[in-house]
C-alpha cells in the first residue's frame, strides 16, 4: 500500500495518493482494521420470551474458527484461534438477561460466553498481534453474567479460550448453559422535558426554578461511547428544558446566585433523553440505575459545556436537532432553587490547519477506517470536518495503545490529528498536546491511503483527505476525468524523470514496480 511522511511534499503527495490502488491491481496486501465480512450463525433461536433457555453443543477441535478476539469499544478479550459457536435471538422489550455455565465454574473446556448486537468483524491489533475480531460485541460473560436490554437483535458467542501469549492449539469440548430472560428492572418513569425553550438564536436565555419535587428519573450521565459525563450519583430530582438553536452555536451556563452559593446543582446538555439501566459501579452503587446515554457535555457551577476527563471541549450545536439541558441535584446535597443564563454563542469555523494532504480516500456514503496501528507508541487520533466539528476521537483502540476510528462521510474535505499521549481534542481543531507527551512513529491508514510521520513530544501532525462523490479512477493520472493515452504519456514522462509523483508505491523510490502497477491499472480503465 501507498505510504506517504510528513517530510513529503504535500503537492506530490497529492498525486501519489490519487493512485495509491494501483497496489491492490498490483497484488497490494491485506491491512489490519480492513473489513472482513460476518461471522456465520451457528443456529438461530428465533424470538425468546420469558423463562430460562437452554444452549447446549461442543465445539471442535483444532483451528477453523473466525472471531480471535472480541471488542465492545473500549475493551477487547481474546480467545484465538477455536471454532466459535454463534446463537442468534430477538428480544421483543425491554428484559434482564442472565447466563449460567450449567457446567459449574472450572469443569469442562474452558469457554468464554460473548454477547453481541451485531456479526461485523475486522482485523484488529490486540496485545502486538492482529487478531480477527468481532467489533460488534455488548457485554463479556464468563461463567456467568447478567444485562439488561432493550428489545433487538443479539448474538450469544460460544467461543474457546485457549491461552494467551502462546495460545494453545484448541482442544473443543461440550458446553451447557442457561440464558433466562426475566422481566427488566422497574423503571422510575420515561424522562420528558419540563419546557420547551424553542429556537434560539445566540444569546441567553434565563432558566429558573426548583428541583423540591421534580421528577427523579437520571442517576448518571454517559456519553455516546460509553464514558461517564458524571462518575457519582444523582439520584434527586432534575429538571429538563429543551431547545433547538438557529445556527451552528456553542452553549456555557453563567450561575447568577454565584459559585458556591445556593443548592448544589450540576447542569448536563444532552443531545437526546435515552437512557439505559447501568449495573454499577455508579458511585456507591451495585444495582440497576438509568443512565442518560447521550450527554454532550456537563458543567457543575459556570462556564462552557465540557466532557471530563480527557476529552475537555464545548461541542457545536446544529440547527434542527433537539438538546436538552439537565439540571440536576449532586447526591449528597439538598434539593432547591436555581437561577441560570444558558449562554449561546456562534459557532465561527477556525482557518483549517497546516495539513499534508493525501488526496481522495473513500467515497461518500461508503465506510472507511483512520487507524495508527502500525504505530511503535502510544498514540491518540481525531478526526474533523472542514468547519473544525470534531467528528470522532480515539485513545486506545479496544484496549490497546493505538487509535481507529470509522466512519461513513459524505462528499467533501476532512482532517485528522495524530499525537501521542496525552493529547486534549475539541471543536475548532483543537488538539492541545501536553509538553512531555509520548512520541515515536506514527503510521496507519486513511481509507485507501497509507500515511507515517516521526511525532516528537508536545507535537501532533495533521492530515487532510478528500471524500468524493464517485470512487476514484487511479489509472486517470492528468485527472481529466477520463483514461486516455494522455495519461499514459503523462505516467510515461514523470517515470522517466524520476518524479515523485510517479512512485506510486509509496516507498521512496521510482523503480519498475510503479511502471508495472500503472501499466496495469491503465488497462483495467476506470
Amino acid at each position: 500500500m501507498n505510504t506517504q511522511t510528513a517530510a513529503a511534499d504535500p503537492r506530490e503527495m497529492s498525486r501519489t495518493h490519487r493512485i495509491a490502488r494501483l497496489l491492490a491491481l498490483a497484488g497490494g496486501c491485506l491491512a489490519a482494521g480492513a473489513a472482513s465480512g460476518e461471522l456465520p450463525v451457528h443456529q438461530d433461536l428465533g424470538p425468546l420470551g420469558l423463562g430460562g433457555h437452554a444452549i447446549s453443543g461442543s465445539t471442535p477441535a483444532g483451528v477453523g474458527g473466525i472471531a480471535e478476539a472480541y471488542a465492545d469499544g473500549q475493551t477487547a478479550w481474546s480467545t484465538y484461534a477455536g471454532v466459535e459457536h454463534v446463537y442468534r435471538f430477538e428480544l421483543d422489550g425491554w428484559r434482564t438477561l442472565r447466563l449460567v455455565n450449567d457446567q459449574g465454574a472450572g469443569v469442562g473446556t474452558d469457554h468464554d460466553y460473548m454477547l453481541l448486537d451485531g456479526l461485523a468483524h475486522s482485523r484488529q491489533s490486540i496485545m502486538a498481534d492482529i487478531w480477527e475480531t468481532a467489533t460488534d460485541g455488548v457485554r463479556f460473560w464468563n461463567e456467568e453474567g447478567v444485562i439488561v436490554l432493550p428489545a433487538g437483535v443479539y448474538y450469544l458467542s460460544v467461543d474457546e479460550w485457549t491461552g494467551a501469549f502462546v495460545p494453545r492449539d484448541p482442544a473443543g469440548g461440550a458446553y451447557a448453559v442457561t440464558l433466562s430472560i426475566e422481566p427488566p428492572p422497574p423503571f422510575p418513569g420515561t424522562p420528558e422535558a419540563d419546557e420547551d425553550l424553542g429556537v434560539l438564536a445566540p444569546g441567553s436565555v434565563r432558566l429558573t426554578g426548583t428541583t423540591v419535587g421534580a421528577s427523579s428519573i437520571f442517576e448518571g450521565y454517559r456519553d455516546a461511547q460509553g464514558r461517564f459525563i458524571s462518575e457519582w450519583m444523582t439520584g434527586l430530582g432534575e429538571r429538563i428544558y429543551a431547545f433547538e438553536v438557529a445556527t451552528r452555536a456553542q452553549a456555557a451556563i453563567v450561575n447568577r446566585e454565584g459559585v458556591g452559593v445556593g443548592s448544589d446543582h450540576e447542569h448536563f446538555l444532552l443531545a437526546g433523553l435515552g437512557f439505559h439501566p447501568f449495573f454499577g459501579p455508579v458511585g456507591e452503587s451495585e444495582v440497576f440505575v438509568p443512565v442518560a446515554e447521550q450527554a454532550l457535555g456537563y458543567v457543575a457551577e459556570e462556564g462552557s459545556f465540557e466532557q471530563l476527563g480527557e476529552n475537555r471541549y464545548s461541542p457545536i450545536l446544529e440547527p434542527g436537532v433537539t438538546y436538552y439541558i439537565a439540571v440536576d441535584t449532586f447526591s449528597g446535597s439538598a434539593e432547591g432553587t436555581y437561577d441560570l443564563d444558558l449562554v449561546l454563542t456562534e459557532f465561527v469555523p477556525p482557518e483549517a490547519p497546516g495539513a499534508i494532504h493525501l488526496g481522495q480516500v473513500g467515497t461518500a456514503g461508503e465506510a472507511i477506517t483512520i487507524h495508527s496501528l502500525d504505530s511503535d507508541f502510544d498514540t491518540m487520533l481525531a478526526v474533523w470536518d472542514a468547519d473544525g466539528v470534531l467528528l470522532a476521537e480515539n485513545d486506545d483502540a479496544i484496549g490497546i495503545r493505538q487509535s481507529t476510528v470509522t466512519l461513513t462521510l459524505g462528499e467533501g474535505e476532512y482532517y485528522f490529528s495524530i499525537s501521542g499521549y496525552s493529547t486534549t481534542f475539541g471543536d475548532g481543531f483543537l488538539a492541545s498536546v501536553y509538553e512531555f507527551s509520548v512520541n515515536g512513529n506514527a503510521a496507519g491508514e486513511a481509507g485507501d491511503a497509507s500515511w507515517s510521520t516521526p511525532i516528537a513530544s508536545g507535537e501532533n501532525v495533521f492530515y487532510a483527505f478528500t471524500i468524493g462523490s464517485e470512487p476514484e479512477c487511479i489509472a486517470d493520472f492528468d485527472g481529466s476525468g477520463g483514461v486516455d493515452v494522455n495519461d499514459l504519456l503523462g505516467f510515461l514522462g514523470a517515470f522517466r524523470q524520476q518524479d515523485p509523483a510517479a512512485d506510486i508505491s509509496g516507498d521512496g523510490a521510482v523503480t519498475v514496480d510503479d511502471l508495472l502497477g500503472y501499466l496495469g491499472a491503465f488497462r483495467a480503465g476506470c
